[in-house]
This record gives structure tokens, C-alpha cells and sequence, in this order.
């Protein structure tokens, strides 16, 4: 399946890639053009701009990011840079997963054995980072990420980074293993956090196979 054939409400749109020739050889180069649907904003956007963000809203952009990238992987395909900035907003407030310039088939040499960095390093999973076997669970973490800053407390870019740094630190720690409500609940960034704990720790957990799939994710919701 090429890009161009993915449809999908919650999916960005791609109507057409191409490369022209290099002047020096006239070798085709990797597509560097990309005719696709226009959005004014992304979610990092929306952050940005919108201290008090309306519990409904978050919920919504959240659901539909959800529903967007379990038609990704429905068609085989891991995303593996799941972020705000690379989930679009329309004029409606409706988000779109885009941006697929990571992204592989799921029984892809690259998802099998690793060996090349993908993702970002706020919302990427450990073992995306860490350059090994992964999967569509791997954008289950990041999801989980984005999630934790969505419904974290209003701050500037520089302040929600540092709180995410935090965050991760925490889930790979082995409180967090043990006890991580009481972890959650004891630590500094609970504090004006308007989540749901529970949903946040399973897409956080550092196992791939103990996250939910987006499935689970929509059923939760």
C-alpha cells in the first residue's frame, strides 16, 4: 500500500509524491514533494495557544488521534514519531495523524531488527530509542506521551518538555515499577494533571507487550 491510498477521517491525506532529477546525474532522488491536505495547525499548536484547554477538546483530539492511527496499523503501517506536532488540527478542531516521513511496514526489516533511529527522543518508546525490535506498540507509548502532556498542566513549550523529561524518567524507574499509583500520586507532576492515571500508566508501560493496541485504547475511552 502506497501512502496516496490511505484514507481515513483522522489521517492526513497524500495526493501525490515525486523527486525531479539531480541536475549533476539525473538519478532519481528519495520524494522530496509532497502534495497533501493543508492544515493551519498542530497540536503542539494548539498547546501552545491555548493555556485552559477544554476537557472535551482534549478528549476529542485524543480519541480521534487514536482512531487515526488504529487505521494506520490496520493497514500494517507503524507511524513511529507519533507527536504533537505531527498531529493535525482542521478549522473544526479535529485532528489528523500526518507526517509519515518514519514510518515503515510493520513486517519491515527495520521494525524486525532496529538499526536505525527513528522517532524523538520526549515521545519515542525505549525500544524505538534504543534501536531494537519494534512494533505498532511502540506508537502506543508515544501515544501515551502525548496523552500525559494533553492533559497536563498549562505551560509554555520549554516548561512541558522538561515536565515530560521528568515524566519519563519516572515510568522507567523501578518505583514506578512497583508502585505506580502511589509513585504517580506522590510525585510533583500529578499536581493540576486532569488524566486518567490508569490509562496513562498501560500505554506507558516499558514493555511492548503489556501496552493495550488502539483498540484497547478507543474502548477505554
Amino acid at each position: 500500500m502506497t501512502m496516496r491510498m490511505l484514507c481515513h477521517p483522522h489521517v492526513r491525506r497524500i495526493y501525490s509524491a515525486w523527486a525531479e532529477d539531480k541536475p549533476d546525474t539525473g538519478a532519481k532522488e528519495y520524494p522530496v514533494f509532497l502534495a497533501q491536505e493543508f492544515f493551519k495547525c498542530t497540536l503542539e499548536d494548539y498547546l501552545d495557544e491555548n493555556p485552559v484547554k477544554s476537557i472535551c477538546d482534549r478528549v476529542k483530539i485524543f480519541t480521534q488521534a487514536v482512531s487515526g492511527l488504529r487505521y494506520l496499523h490496520s493497514k500494517g503501517i507503524v507511524h513511529r514519531d507519533i507527536k504533537p506536532n505531527n498531529i493535525f488540527l482542521d478549522d473544526h478542531g479535529d485532528a489528523k495523524i500526518g507526517d509519515f516521513g518514519h514510518s515503515g511496514l510493520i513486517s519491515s526489516e527495520s521494525c524486525s531488527h532496529g538499526g536505525k533511529l527513528y522517532g524523538t527522543r520526549l515521545y519515542g518508546s525505549p525500544e524505538l530509542l534504543l534501536m531494537q525490535k519494534h512494533g505498532v506498540k511502540s506508537d502506543v507509548f508515544s501515544l501515551g506521551m502525548v496523552y500525559a502532556e494533553l492533559f497536563g498542566p498549562s505551560a509554555a513549550a520549554a516548561e512541558r518538555a522538561e515536565w515530560l523529561l521528568k515524566l519519563r524518567i519516572l515510568v522507567l524507574s523501578p518505583q514506578w515499577k512497583k508502585y505506580p499509583f502511589s509513585t504517580w500520586r506522590n510525585s510533583e507532576l500529578s499536581k493540576d494533571w486532569t488524566g486518567d492515571a490508569s490509562l496513562m500508566k498501560i500505554m506507558l508501560e516499558p514493555s511492548p507487550e503489556e501496552r493495550p493496541s488502539c483498540e484497547d485504547i478507543l474502548d477505554l475511552l
